[in-house]
């Protein structure tokens, strides 16, 4: 026997489910207009941190978070935002533009990537955790080159 509330957790987990899956979408549109050069890359990259934020945002609330599914995008996006936050927290470092959202972009890098592993094997495949420890290890030293560890 069910309830009402179920009914509508469910509907929502759903709703937002497909919201998500729109917002993975998106990064991959984003990513194919940069390579023909109708988007430069940093903006590319901006772009698809902000997909991959609201796609995380919609399935971190609202949704059943032990559902296989959404474990599994949920993952996806974070390994993606892992690798965006390096791309945009490099392309700062070699600007010399180091702003008061590099280290929180930074430790979010990290954050990110630590999921990605700990959702394995189950959530991540062995090619987003290798990247995944790859991102952390970058995380780690501009951190430590940052707080002169």
């Amino acid at each position: 026997m069910t309830y009402a509330g179920e009914h509508v957790d469910a509907t929502i987990t759903a709703i937002n489910m497909q919201k998500a899956l729109q917002h993975r979408s998106n990064i991959d549109a984003i990513e194919t207009r940069v390579h023909p050069g109708d988007l430069s890359e940093i903006e590319g990259v901006r772009q698809c941190l902000k997909e991959c934020t609201a796609g995380i945002d919609l399935l971190k609330t609202g949704s059943s978070l032990g559902a296989r599914e959404i474990l599994d995008v949920l993952s996806q996006l974070r390994s993606k935002r892992a690798y965006f936050l390096r791309l945009a927290i490099g392309y700062d470092l070699i600007n010399n533009n180091i702003t008061s959202e590099t280290i929180p972009n930074c430790r979010q890098q990290y954050e990110d990537a630590t999921a990605c592993i700990d959702l394995s094997p189950a959530h991540s495949t062995p090619e987003m955790v290798c990247g995944a420890r790859e991102n952390r290890m970058i995380a780690l030293e501009f951190l430590k080159i940052t707080f002169k560890v």
